[in-house]
C-alpha cells in the first residue's frame, strides 16, 4: 500500500494519499463513514453499502499457535484440530461472513470449537497466544512479520485461502482517481508475485558446455555478462485503507 501511495503521487502530481490501519472490530467502519476512499482487506464482504473489487492477493493460512503446544510440532494442521485449542477472535461488531472464515465456530465435521480471549488490535493476538491462552487463523506470511518468541506458525492442509481485495463504498460522491490508484495496486501486486515465483523457481540450470573443437589458430574471446536484478516489497495486515485528495495550490 506505500508503493503503491508513492507510484501515485509521482505520477499525479497535486495529489496526496494517507494510509491508515484498519482494524478488525470494526472492518468497514471508517470505509462506510467517509473516512477512507478505498480499502484492501479480506473478501468477500457482504456489508451493506460496500462493494468489492478485484482480489490482489491470495494466502495460503496457518495457525498461530503457543509454540509449547504438540499441534506445534506437525508439519501441517486439519481444520478438525481447532477442536481442541481455543480460538482468539475480535471484539466488536464483525461480519458473520468473515468470522466463519478466520474464526470458526464449529469444524467441518461439526465439532464445537471452544472460544478464546478476544482483541481490539491486531498485535494482541501474538501476546495472547505467546501467553498460550489460544491460536488465530492467520495469513501464511504473518510469520515473516509476527515471529517471536513462544509462537509457531504451522500451515493448513485443507480449508479455504485467505483473500484480498479492494473494497469501496457505494452510497455517496465517488472517491476520487479509485480506478487509477487500483490499477497501480493491481501492477504492483503483479509484479511482485512474478518475483516471488522466480525467488521459489531458484536459479536457472545452466547445460555444461560442450568442450571446444581443436583450433587451428588460438583465438582470444572476451564474454560480457551483464546481469539486472530488482526485489519488490510485500506488507500484510488485517486491512489498510487510503484516502486520497488533490493539494490546494499554495
Amino acid at each position: 500500500m506505500f508503493e503503491a501511495a508513492e507510484v501515485f503521487r509521482g505520477r499525479y502530481a497535486g495529489c496526496s494519499v494517507q494510509v491508515r490501519e484498519v482494524q478488525f472490530d470494526d472492518p468497514c467502519g471508517l470505509l462506510r463513514r467517509g473516512e477512507l476512499d478505498l480499502q484492501v482487506s479480506e473478501v468477500p464482504s457482504v456489508e451493506p453499502g460496500i462493494a468489492a473489487g478485484p482480489v490482489l492477493i491470495c494466502e495460503p493460512r496457518a495457525l498461530m499457535i503457543p509454540a509449547s503446544h504438540p499441534l506445534a510440532r506437525r508439519d501441517s494442521v486439519s481444520l478438525e484440530d481447532l477442536a481442541g485449542v481455543p480460538m482468539i477472535g475480535p471484539g466488536g461488531n464483525v461480519a458473520k461472513t468473515l468470522l466463519d472464515i478466520h474464526v470458526p465456530t464449529r469444524t467441518p465435521m461439526g465439532r464445537p470449537i471452544p472460544r478464546g480471549p478476544s482483541y481490539t488490535f491486531w498485535p494482541e493476538v501474538p501476546c495472547l497466544v505467546a501467553a498460550g491462552l489460544g491460536v488465530s487463523i492467520v495469513a501464511a506470511r504473518a510469520a515473516r512479520y509476527h515471529d517471536r518468541p513462544g509462537i509457531a506458525f504451522v500451515p493448513f492442509r485443507d480449508g479455504p485461502a485467505m483473500d484480498y481485495g479492494v473494497l469501496w463504498r457505494t452510497a455517496g460522491p465517488a472517491p476520487a482517481m479509485p480506478v487509477a490508484f487500483v490499477d497501480i495496486l493491481r501492477g504492483l501486486t503483479l509484479r511482485t508475485r512474478a518475483c516471488q515465483a522466480g525467488h521459489d523457481a531458484g536459479p536457472a540450470t545452466t547445460p555444461a558446455p560442450r568442450p571446444a573443437a581443436p583450433q587451428r589458430r588460438p583465438r582470444l574471446r572476451a564474454r560480457f555478462d551483464l546481469r539486472r536484478s530488482w526485489s519488490a516489497r510485500r506488507g500484510c495486515g488485517r486491512g489498510v485503507g487510503c484516502s486520497g485528495r488533490r493539494a490546494s495550490p499554495r
